[in-house]
């Protein structure tokens, strides 16, 4: 089952067509009944049925037709955590730096560059002492510190560039 085979299936099952389903799609009616008629196959059930002029979903069909629709929205959910994963959004970084920088000079512009960078990304920022911005790093309540200091930590698992 191609994801082609479950659009042309959704298309038909929503204008109840195989034609007007070829137009949405814009592809060829053939090729819409070619691609119902190998799902057909592949499930072993027939989706639709014919009633005089009247398109219909078979109750096979109808089944199909919530595991498409629940596929689809799955799908977008998926698509939109990826999306958020890779902006950033929705996520906080937690920045320490020295006590001694200038909260106005450094501080807005470190958060004008980030939100350039990660627009959905939350930054908090605190100032601590070194001492104490390594003790917070390290127990996970800090994600990065940065400082002018040279210092190379003594703590394992710790390392500076």
């Amino acid at each position: 089952m191609t994801e082609n085979q479950l659009n042309c299936f959704a298309a038909v099952c929503e204008t109840m067509s195989f034609s007007r389903a070829a137009n949405r799609l814009y592809i060829s009616q053939p090729a819409v009944s070619k691609s119902i008629s190998k799902l057909e196959e592949e499930l072993g059930s027939e989706l639709f049925a014919q009633v005089g002029s009247r398109l219909s979903l078979t109750p096979a069909g109808e089944i199909f037709y919530e595991y498409v629709q629940l596929l689809r929205r799955e799908r977008e959910e998926l698509m939109e955590k990826l999306e958020k994963l890779r902006t950033g959004e929705g996520r906080t970084l937690r920045l320490g730096c020295p006590e001694t920088w200038d909260p106005a000079f450094f501080t807005e512009k470190l958060e004008r560059c980030f939100a350039e960078a990660a627009p959905g990304c939350r930054l908090i920022i605190e100032a601590h002492r070194l001492s104490e911005l390594l003790l917070r790093l390290q127990n996970g309540t800090l994600d990065l510190v940065i400082s002018h200091e040279f210092y190379t930590p003594s703590i394992p698992g710790l390392a500076v560039k």
